[in-house]
C-alpha cells in the first residue's frame, strides 16, 4: 500500500493506493475524482513540472529564471536539470518566451519565467 497526500486542491485528502484481487490500483480516500486521478498517475506514471535557473552573460540579471511549460516524466528529470544546467542566456527574453523547444523530444519546452528587460533597464 502507498499512501500520499493530494495536492490538487485544499481538502489536501490523505490518499492509500493498493492492488485489488485483480492486481488493479485502488485508491481510498479521496473526496473527489481528481484525487483518484492524482494518486493513480503518481503510482503508475509519476511526472513533475520543472522549475529552475539558467545562468546569464548579464551583471545586472546573471540568472533567468525558468521552468518547463508540461509535465516531464519523473525517470527524465535529472536529464533535464542537465540541459537546463548546460544553458547559457545570450540574449534578453520576456516573461513566458520559449527558450528550448521539445526537450529530449518529448514535446515540452523550457521557457522564461521573468522579464529581463525590467531587470536589465530598471
Amino acid at each position: 500500500m502507498r499512501e500520499l497526500t493530494c495536492i490538487l486542491c485544499p481538502n489536501g485528502c490523505l490518499l492509500f493506493v493498493s492492488e485489488n484481487k485483480n492486481k488493479q490500483p485502488e485508491v481510498h480516500g479521496s473526496q473527489c475524482k481528481r484525487g483518484d486521478q492524482f494518486a493513480l498517475d503518481e503510482v503508475l506514471d509519476p511526472k513533475r513540472t520543472i522549475t529552475g535557473t539558467i545562468k546569464t552573460i548579464f551583471p545586472e540579471m546573471p540568472q533567468l529564471p525558468v521552468k518547463t511549460d508540461g509535465e516531464v516524466p519523473l525517470f527524465k528529470v535529472k536529464e533535464v536539470y542537465d540541459l537546463i544546467k548546460s544553458l547559457r542566456i545570450t540574449k534578453l527574453y520576456r516573461n513566458g518566451e520559449l527558450i528550448a523547444s521539445n526537450v529530449l523530444g518529448m514535446d515540452v519546452n523550457v521557457i522564461s519565467t521573468s522579464d529581463m528587460q525590467l531587470y536589465i533597464d530598471g
